[in-house]
């Protein structure tokens, strides 16, 4: 039985924008991670939470809000399949948003330290990991 690339759908989103060469991609499905789905409303990792992992949603939607102590939330971002939030909250103490499950939603969890591996080893995912963040956040610079 073959397995199936969960990392496919973030996989196409890379290589959109940055040409990776055939090794490279090879590398990013190879991660090891674990599939989980969750309810809507379901909180992946809270406000000041550092999770140890990344997310590829691979159906459903989720957001990334902050909750105020008077309990309002503010939507910063809404991520559907081949998103990986998550990504943007990397070298923060802990992030200051929460992600939240809009609806049902099965997502791949791939451990930040498996990530660090391949990208010491293939520093060109680190430079397409960070034009992914650019694309899918409206403030960065495009740098």
């Amino acid at each position: 039985m073959e397995r199936q690339c969960y990392m496919a759908p973030f996989v196409r989103s890379l290589i959109r924008h940055t040409d990776l060469g055939a090794a490279k991609v090879a590398a990013l499905p190879a991660l090891d991670g674990q599939l989980a789905t969750y309810t809507r409303g379901a909180v992946l990792y809270r406000q000041g939470e550092r999770p140890d992992n990344f997310y590829v949603i691979q159906s459903g939607s989720a957001c990334r809000a902050t909750v105020s102590r008077r309990g309002a939330r503010q939507i910063f971002a809404v991520h559907m399949r081949g998103d990986a939030p998550g990504l943007t909250d990397e070298g923060q103490a802990a992030p200051d948003q929460q992600l939240l499950a809009l609806s049902a939603i099965e997502m791949f969890a791939v451990p930040k330290a498996r990530l660090a591996e391949v990208v010491r080893s293939y520093p060109d995912i680190a430079r397409a990991l960070w034009r992914e963040v650019c694309v899918t956040t409206p403030f960065c610079d495009g740098a």
